[in-house]
Order: structure tokens, then C-alpha cells, then sequence
């Protein structure tokens, strides 16, 4: 009985840091995308010491979501819901998130498009590729997290 107690009170947390950390998420894969792809920085983007830079910022903006306050955790993970009102914003989390993967999705196929129609093509075209769809699944795990940063209140302090 306690550990339902304890599971509904969630400690209260700081909206700053979680809109902070949403917003570095958000930023960190263009950031990536653009060292690796923009002439004049593509030696620091490409530069290999385990994976390239481009993939360590894309790495670090999903490996950021694990500092979300538990509370964004447990609305977003299936097993963690506890009541209707939870169930709802998840619900309505997603919904959300789908549409706007959607359209991040659209935007850097887009960008794609006109690269190729640039005159970008064989390996430069595949590693454009590569970065847009490793973008868009990092957006498609981050946006969620975004969305009850910038939704959600914390729990009043007791």
C-alpha cells in the first residue's frame, strides 16, 4: 500500500531544467547535422574518434531525455500510468508528437530534395541520408519529452 502512496506523490521538479534540457535536445542533431554537412566546419563534423561528431551530438541530445524528471518517465512509459488524468496526457502526448514528427519528417525530406537537386549526389547524397533519417528518429523520441516540458506543471510542494 505504501509504494502506491509513493508512486503518486512524484517529487516536485523544475520546469527551467526541463524546457533547458528539452531545448539542448532539440538542438544538439541540427547542430550535428550542420557540422557534419556545412563546408566550411565538415573537417570538426567528420572527424571519427569512436562515431563522428554528427552522431555523438544526435547521441547525446537522446541520451540527454534520460535526465528528464521521473514524472515525464513515467507518463511516457505504457507500464508506469496510474490514473485516467495520466492516461489522457499521454495520450494526447503522442497525438501530438505524431503530427509533429510528421512534419519535422516532411521538412528534412524537403532538404533533402533540394540538396540532390543541388548537384549533391553519390556519397555526399548517402551521408545526407543518413543523417536525416537518424534525425528524424531522434526527433521522434525527443519531441514527446518537449512536449510535457512545455505542457506540464510541477507538483506542488508539501
Amino acid at each position: 500500500m505504501t509504494t502506491t502512496n509513493n508512486q503518486s506523490t512524484l517529487k516536485p521538479w523544475s520546469p527551467l531544467y526541463a524546457r533547458t534540457l528539452g531545448a539542448l535536445a532539440l538542438i544538439m542533431p541540427i547542430v550535428g547535422a550542420l557540422l557534419y554537412h556545412v563546408d566550411g566546419l565538415s573537417d570538426i563534423g567528420q572527424a571519427r574518434f569512436f562515431i563522428s561528431v554528427r552522431g555523438a551530438f544526435i547521441m547525446a541530445s537522446l541520451a540527454s531525455m534520460l535526465f528528464m524528471p521521473r514524472a515525464f518517465l513515467r507518463i511516457l512509459d505504457s507500464k508506469g500510468v496510474a490514473d485516467e488524468h495520466e492516461l489522457h496526457r499521454r495520450a494526447t502526448t503522442f497525438h501530438t508528437a505524431y503530427r509533429l514528427t510528421i512534419l519535422v519528417a516532411l521538412v528534412l525530406i524537403v532538404i533533402a530534395a533540394s540538396a540532390a537537386n543541388d548537384g549533391l549526389g553519390g556519397k555526399d547524397m548517402r551521408h545526407l541520408l543518413v543523417t536525416i533519417g537518424s534525425m528524424i528518429l531522434a526527433y521522434a523520441m525527443i519531441i514527446p519529452f518537449n512536449i510535457l516540458a512545455w505542457t506540464m506543471t510541477p507538483p506542488d510542494e508539501e
